[in-house]
Formats: C-alpha cells, structure tokens, sequence
C-alpha cells in the first residue's frame, strides 16, 4: 500500500507523543514493504528519506514567514495572501491541502491518507475533497484521534472561547465528523470524543504501535529518588503529584522528586506551570 501521514510533529524537531507515533508507525509500515510519505511541518523544507521506504516531505509554514515582506495597504495584495488572514493553525492547514494537492499531481496516489486531528491540521483538505473535483475524490482520508485541543482544554484550566482557539476547536470537530474513518489509540479517548457528539461516531480503537519491546531496567532505582518525565502540564496531573509530595514531606518523608520535561503555559495564572511550581 502506499500511505500518507499528515503530521505538525516530527521527532528530530518536538519531542511529543504525535511526533513519536508517526515515526513509530511509518517505520513499521515501511519494513512490512509499504511506501510511506510522511508530509510533515518543519523548520527547514526537506524531502528525504527517513527509513526504507518511508519519505519526509518537510514544509515550513508561510504563516512564519510574513515578516519578510512589507505589508501592503490591502490584506489580499499582501505575497503571503491568504496565510497573513489566517490564524496560525488555520493558515498550516491551508497550506497543508495545497502541498497534498500538488504532491497528488507529481507521485503516485496514496491508497490512504492518515492526519492528526489535533489543531485541525486537515480541515481545508477534508473541505477540499468534499466540495472540489479533485485527485482526492476517491482517496479515503482517515483521522487519528490523539486529543484535540477542545478535550485538552477543561484539564488545563484554559479559556475555551477565546479567539482564534474557539475557531480551531470547531474546525477539529469538523475534522472528526468529515472524516471517511476515524481511529483511536483507547478506549478512554473513544468514549470522550463519542460523548461531545450528539451523532454516534464509528471510531476504531487500535493501541500504538512500538517498535520494540522495552529491556527491563539494568540496575534497581535509587532509594529516595522519584521522578516524573513528561511535559510540565496540568492535565499530566503534575499539581496532584507535588500536592501529594508535599504533604509526604510535612510527615516527615525523605525523598527528592525530579520532574523531567517541557514547560507549557498555565493560563490562568498568566505564567507557565514551571514557574508557578
């Protein structure tokens, strides 16, 4: 088969669990002798070959590059038209679609093509195949629930009707609904996203892959020594854990607890949750 993956995240550049799936997934996918296009955003525009049979495709979004050019009176003479109109999200989406569209022009058609749900990134392609005669018209595109930013939000105490994050949300819903198949990774995620449609959702609950089994640790851990590795976020669960730690701590308990990861924004506080800690 050949197979396309659509992704924001890519392992070399963002250290998330998206980014580590779709290397995973496309490695296993091309060593059982399919072709894999990973069409991915990047830093730096690349076409390569990650693995045997797998190509990234990288794309640097124009959103990013507005700065180069002078605005002009009118938005729409603008050179980066219609991405300098766009929020960020929306505009990689965009974008996303025409670089699927001209790829669809120069290789052979994928038999599938897989996306994220997350910040819609296929929102103006699944638009796209449904109103467009397009290359698209027979090709299935199916969504990869991995947690929208509508589910994220609650958790992470964000505001859910600020603009452009409302629009994103709404454009991901579409995402969902629009899609010719959807796949999740638990049974946890499923019932979610089920229970925010007033429609039933045909969604296929598949684990994620992994490339190997993980060797059991050489060495006992260390007495007195906890860690926590993951993003510093809030519905990681990470205030529960030091909440827990320090009442431990007032009873007398001596151990060191190192949190290990990346920093994220804790809105209501207007600061991030490393600093709030």
């Amino acid at each position: 088969m050949r197979i396309w993956l659509l992704t924001s995240e890519i392992p070399h550049e963002v250290a998330g669990g998206i980014a580590r799936y779709v290397e995973n997934f496309a490695r296993l996918l091309g060593g059982a002798g399919h072709e894999v296009v990973i069409i991915a955003r990047t830093e730096q525009a690349c076409d390569t070959m990650l693995a045997p049979r797998v190509r990234l495709v990288g794309i640097v979004p124009r959103f990013d590059q507005l700065h180069e050019h002078p605005a002009p009176p009118h938005p729409d003479a603008h050179p980066a038209y219609p991405y300098n109109v766009l929020a960020y999200w929306p505009a990689f989406s965009y974008q996303l679609a025409e670089e699927v569209i001209r790829l669809l022009r120069e290789l052979p058609p994928p038999d599938i093509i897989e996306s994220q749900e997350y910040t819609a990134i296929p929102y103006y392609l699944l638009q796209r195949k449904l109103t467009e005669q397009t290359l698209l018209e027979r090709i299935p595109i199916l969504v990869q629930l991995h947690s929208p930013t509508f589910e994220l939000a609650g958790p992470n105490q964000e505001p859910r009707y600020r603009l452009p994050e409302y629009w994103v949300a709404q454009m991901e819903k579409f995402c969902i609904v629009a899609a010719d198949a959807l796949l999740a990774p638990s049974q946890f995620l499923t019932r979610r996203i089920q229970a925010m449609f007033p429609q039933p959702l045909a969604i296929a609950t598949i684990p994620l892959p992994l490339l190997k089994k993980s060797e059991p640790p050489q060495e006992n851990g260390k007495r007195g020594q906890i860690a926590y590795v993951g993003r510093l976020e809030l519905r990681k669960g990470v205030l529960p854990l030091v909440k827990a730690c320090s009442r431990l701590w007032a009873q007398g308990a001596d151990f060191t607890l190192s949190l290990i990861g990346g920093d994220v924004d804790f809105l209501p506080r207007e600061t991030t949750v490393g600093d709030f800690l």
